[in-house]
């Protein structure tokens, strides 16, 4: 992937928006809460893009390994950021339903990745059940299922799009 003139190519105009946009942005960076926040955005970009300009240049399966493990880091810090990290069932069938869909991806399952949202949904409503408590658990359900269709189920279809034929080249 690495040889690819269109990856090369991509690469190349990414790095020329993004210094431009540092060019424009760093004179004004401390002016406004505005351009502090792209400022910020902009700085951790000139971390992250080189770093997925290197995972998908490797060969298969490592774009989705990387993909696995930064999305499950993605689900982590949602969780910890809206407060139920410490609701561990939800955590956990979250993870399971990221690691499905990735297990399902590798072996080109399309039908399972496709009803995958429906079965996290179904295993995080018997959570309740389960546990035979109500307290705070529609938010938990909710926030747990917004979770994974933002950080799992949406991220993988960059992975899923690699899979296909020249797919890595599209992305």
């Amino acid at each position: 992937m690495f040889s690819s003139y269109l990856f090369y190519d991509t690469k190349k105009f990414y790095q020329k928006i993004v210094i431009l946009k540092a060019l424009i942005i760093f004179p004004f960076r401390n002016r406004h809460p505005g351009t502090i926040a792209a400022w910020a955005s902009l700085k951790s970009w000139f971390f992250a893009a080189p770093l997925l300009f290197f995972m998908f240049g490797l060969p298969s399966p490592w774009p989705l390994v990387g993909m696995t493990i930064a999305t499950t880091f993605c689900a982590k810090e949602f969780f910890q950021l809206t407060g139920i990290y410490h609701k561990s069932s939800f955590v956990w069938l979250v993870y399971l339903g990221i690691w499905a869909q990735a297990f399902c991806i590798h072996y080109s399952l399309e039908g399972l990745y496709d009803q995958m949202p429906m079965v996290v949904l179904a295993l995080i409503l018997l959570v309740p059940l389960v546990l035979n408590s109500y307290k705070n658990m529609v938010q938990y359900m909710a926030l747990s299922f917004i979770n994974f269709i933002f950080m799992g189920w949406g991220l993988f279809h960059m992975a899923r799009i690699y899979q296909f034929s020249e797919g890595a080249l599209h992305l």
